[in-house]
């Protein structure tokens, strides 16, 4: 991260952020030729009980510090930095699906506007289907974001299918990039 901040530090260009909410989500930030990306700094505890195996069953919870001290670095160019956060989608059917999970994505995604308009920052909340659509993502399929984003950011590292997530925050912050200064 000091890397890109001290980049974006002797540029004249607006930071464009793009976050992907949810537990294993993560943040792309882009900023004229240079493109970086976090996972969203997290933690796990252990809940009671115990899997059927006999394992501790654990959550995953945000690390709220470490977002703060994340964002901390941006806070000398709050007003070059616009931000994108992907409003939730909460699942009621399917797998997984329950009220705790439902509660734990409106967790996820409340806390980021809440805590950027307190921080400072722009911000716009979007819907997964417009910025989708506008990046010529059809359907839900995550490796197809990966594919591109890779294409897209080539100085990023991008080549699990588990990156679906950093693909989709820089995907995410592409799109406001393009929003603001038009298609490139």
């Amino acid at each position: 991260m000091e890397e890109f901040v001290a980049k974006i530090a002797k540029s004249p260009d607006l930071v464009f952020v793009g976050i992907d909410p949810g537990a294993e989500g993560a943040i792309g930030f882009l900023c004229g030729n240079h493109s970086h990306y976090e996972d969203i700094p997290t933690y796990k505890t252990e809940r009671a009980g115990k899997k059927s195996d006999g394992s501790s069953k654990t959550k995953t919870l945000f690390d709220h510090g470490a977002i703060v001290e994340l964002f901390k670095e941006f806070t000398p160019y709050r007003n070059q930095v616009r931000v994108c956060v992907e409003e939730a989608q909460v699942q009621i059917k399917g797998k997984g699906a329950n009220a705790y999970t439902a509660f734990r994505v409106g967790v996820g995604f409340g806390m980021w506007p809440l805590f950027l308009t307190a921080a400072g920052f722009s911000l716009e909340v979007v819907a997964p289907r417009p910025w989708k659509t506008s990046m010529g993502l059809a359907g839900k399929d995550k490796e197809y974001s990966r594919i591109k984003a890779a294409a897209m950011f080539p100085d990023v590292k991008l080549t699990r299918k588990a990156d679906h997530n950093r693909a989709e925050a820089l995907l995410l912050a592409e799109y406001l990039r393009r929003k603001v200064y038009g298609a490139r």
